[in-house]
């Protein structure tokens, strides 16, 4: 059999059988080796009164970043650049506010699954460099049993992200065979293959783990399982080495503890942490930098804010061990580009290091130009009343629904022009007191007015200016940015401005409680339901008296984590 043979027939067989490719796992609690009557005790004290079940668990694929970060794991570099066209096709999907909350996957992605696996297969056993990066034994000549034995525990452990069972090490065996009839490189390359598109490697699998003691059909997962929601949890990567072995030893009590304080510490939770947050607060992409800014490089002004944003929250939660309160309203930044520093009011000496910003217009992280900057208003300095307000909502966790668009107006009140001498406040209020439309605006107007001054790319206003086609001042206009806070009550007293509103937010309940919802969501990858209140509980008691770095530990630490239950199960 030719090299050209077997990779034409390797996709057929592997798509047709199960067992090759994408393959169905058995039951959680069903493998065996595991003894799915014996009961686990959770001995761990929880926060809440009594025990939860925990949410039926979801079959999590790999997010796209995820997926990226396992190949770059466990191949060369060389052999992940001769792929990068097959795996930029690999497409992002969402099913939530987070990345992480995976939509069913279709037809179409399985196909750039299968592509990208067979590029990067055979250009791995095209080249002999490549294969003696991957292994040092593979790029000799001849390649030894025991090279190719050795390489398949090693490399699966790392692919599966758990120690090879006999079963799998066959599985294995049978595709490096099918390509060894040509060579041992393409029997290499055949495995690699079927690593690639196994269901285990393209999915977070759950299916060992014991029955959890008086808890029906709900199981407490295995070290190495584990592992794997820390991993990707903290580091949106499989686990390293260092973690499969700690999994090997056990992941008990103060060992889990030490892992989560590791990967927290590692340069590599940094970027997951930073996009939790970018997810949160809606800022996936960099602002748009509107033209009366006459930016020199709006592009690079928008990808700063971005940036700033990023190392804001960051630097706060794992470095400087900040609490809630101080995400709302520590006014240090971190500014790496001249445009960003002159809007902030910065000079140019500020650059590169943490200083402070002018305590009389900015605070927190919803003072910042990458929140706050918005679409921009038609021939005003202005941002959007309406999309300040719905972000904002977004900080608490109370969405509104998408309004009727048979209720919009004929004309869009954020055009000055269509009550000339009104801000846009006052636009939209005289629109919005409607009885039809203030159940929802008498909060978004009030959250968004008190964003009102900062224009739309998050520049401090001393006043609202309306301007006309060359940006030349026409009119200003006097800004109302008091607002009622509508936090923890339902009447509360008003706050004049951002910088009083993220204040009261600092200190609020309702606060802390959404963050603590979205950090348990972000974890799970599956929407929020009252089954998470336990688990949820024990951040937000974190963020009441300590820092956010500790309630991220209170998560991945709690008894929660290292449960699972079949679908259908109610807690």
């Amino acid at each position: 059999m030719n090299s050209r043979t077997t990779r034409l027939l390797l996709p057929m067989l592997t798509l047709c059988a199960c067992e090759a490719s994408i393959r169905t796992p058995v039951g959680p609690g069903e493998l065996p080796n595991d003894d799915p009557e014996a009961p686990v005790s959770l001995v761990a004290p929880t926060l809440c009164p009594t025990p939860t079940l925990p949410a039926a668990t979801v079959q999590l694929r790999l997010t796209r970043s995820q997926y990226l970060n396992a190949i770059a794991a466990l191949l060369p570099a060389s052999t992940v650049a001769a792929a990068s066209a097959e795996l930029a096709a690999v497409p992002q999907s969402r099913a939530g506010l987070f990345s992480s909350q995976q939509a069913e996957v279709t037809p179409s992605e399985v196909e750039t699954y299968h592509a990208a696996a067979f590029k990067l297969a055979f250009e791995l056993a095209d080249h002999s460099a490549q294969l003696a990066a991957l292994e040092p034994c593979l790029g000799t000549a001849p390649i030894g049993t025991a090279c190719v034995q050795g390489f398949l525990s090693r490399f699966g452990r790392r692919a599966f992200r758990r120690p090879m069972s006999s079963a799998d090490l066959q599985h294995l065996n049978r595709a490096f065979q099918l390509g060894a009839g040509t060579s041992p490189q393409e029997g290499i390359g055949a495995v690699v293959y079927t690593v690639l598109t196994d269901f285990e490697f393209l999915h977070r699998v759950e299916h060992s783990g014991t029955r959890a003691a008086g808890m029906g059909e709900v199981f407490v997962l295995t070290d190495h399982e584990l592992a794997s929601r820390l991993a990707f949890a903290l580091w949106d990567a499989p686990p390293d080495d260092a973690l499969l072995d700690a999994a090997d030893v056990g992941l008990g009590g103060p060992a889990l503890a030490a892992q989560v304080d590791r990967l927290l510490s590692h340069p590599k939770a940094r970027a997951t942490i930073a996009r939790f947050y970018t997810e949160w607060l809606g800022v996936t992409a960099s602002p748009v930098v509107p033209a009366y800014l006459k930016a020199q490089d709006p592009a690079a002004l928008g990808d700063a804010m971005r940036r700033e944003l990023e190392a804001f929250v960051t630097r706060v939660t794992l470095d400087e061990q900040g609490s809630y309160r101080d995400l709302m309203t520590r006014p240090t930044v971190l500014v790496d580009e001249p445009q960003l520093a002159a809007l902030y009011g910065l000079p140019p000496s500020a650059l590169g290091q943490v200083v402070t910003l002018p305590a009389s217009e900015r605070a927190g992280v919803l003072t910042r130009a990458g929140w706050l900057a918005t679409a921009a208003v038609k021939s005003s300095n202005a941002g959007h009343l309406i999309k300040r307000g719905a972000h904002f909502a977004q900080v608490l966790c109370r969405p509104l629904p998408p309004p009727d668009p048979n209720l919009f107006p004929p004309q869009n009140p954020a055009d000055p022009s269509t009550a000339p001498g009104m801000t846009i406040r006052e636009r939209f209020g005289a629109l919005t007191a409607q009885a039809q439309c203030s159940g929802c605006h008498v909060r978004l107007d009030s959250w968004g007015g008190a964003f009102g001054r900062y224009g739309s790319a998050g520049q401090h206003l001393d006043a609202e200016v309306v301007f006309d086609d060359a940006f030349a001042p026409v009119q200003s206009l006097g800004i109302d940015a008091t607002a009622i806070a509508d936090l923890d009550q339902a009447r509360e007293p008003r706050v004049d401005g951002a910088l009083e509103l993220s204040a009261r937010l600092g200190d609020s309940l309702s606060g802390p409680q959404c963050l603590a919802k979205q950090l348990s969501t972000h974890f799970s990858g599956r929407s929020y339901s009252s089954a998470d209140g336990c688990w949820a509980e024990q951040a937000f008691k974190a963020l009441q008296h300590g820092s956010l770095r500790s309630a991220i530990t209170a998560l991945l630490t709690a008894p929660e984590l290292k449960l699972k239950a079949h679908a259908g199960v109610q807690p």
